[in-house]
């Protein structure tokens, strides 16, 4: 979990344990059933 408040931002670093393709959805699921999805591609 993240600390952000409102308005807030920031950055985070991730690493992927494989090659593969990574889904993400943001935190409003309404939202992502309207287009705002998407998906990381790691080679």
């Amino acid at each position: 979990m993240l600390p952000f408040g409102p308005a807030g931002g920031g950055f985070v670093e991730m690493a992927f344990p494989a090659p593969g393709h990574y889904p993400f959805v943001s935190h409003a699921m309404v939202d992502a059933e309207r287009g705002a999805r998407g998906v990381f591609e790691v080679r």
